[in-house]
């Protein structure tokens, strides 16, 4: 199997895709884990439910982007869908931008929050780890929706001349 700069690029831009699935493994295999250890054992891990914490909101955040990318989150069409093909076109690349504007007030607030753990050395309770690396998931996935919002519009409405194609919706990077 022939590795190519085209596989590197894509393996590159779904790395947040790789990572959420890792971890959402990870997730169910603790989950697992503590079910089995509390019932056969009655030996409950008492970290675990800090770690699932953990691990769920990287999870949700890093998903996010991939479902930006893809396509993949909800949306409803029905108006849009009825306007003529311009019209439509406008309609979608402002929602996009108005998404885009969301997603940077909640990036830079997503920081400050961050800045404010960090300022306040908040630690888990039982694992001691500080709470910025927990919620510092949020505004990094904040810009990286970001960039894959721009990447889906880019790709959707201004494929390039040499690809003459434009992914469907729910197709990979």
């Amino acid at each position: 199997m022939k590795i190519t700069r085209k596989k590197v690029g894509r393996a590159i831009a779904n790395l947040d895709l790789y990572i959420a699935c890792a971890l959402l493994a990870f997730l169910i295999g603790l989950t697992f884990v503590g079910v089995f250890m509390r019932y056969a054992f009655n030996a409950p891990l008492v970290w675990q439910e800090e770690v699932q914490l953990g691990v769920f909101l990287w999870v949700t955040f890093l998903a996010g982007s991939a479902g930006f990318r893809m396509g993949g989150h909800v949306a409803i069409e029905i108006l849009v869908d009825q306007l003529p093909r311009k019209l439509r076109m406008m309609a979608e690349i402002a929602v996009a931008v108005l998404v885009v504007l969301l997603l940077a007030y909640l990036a830079k607030n997503g920081f400050v929050y961050v800045e404010t753990l960090i300022r306040g050395s908040r630690e888990t309770a039982i694992l001691r780890v500080p709470y910025e690396w927990i919620y510092g998931i949020l505004p990094v996935s904040c810009v990286l929706m970001i960039i894959s919002q721009i990447y889906a519009v880019i790709i959707r409405y201004f494929p390039g001349e040499e690809s003459g194609h434009s992914p469907e919706e729910g197709d990979a990077v």
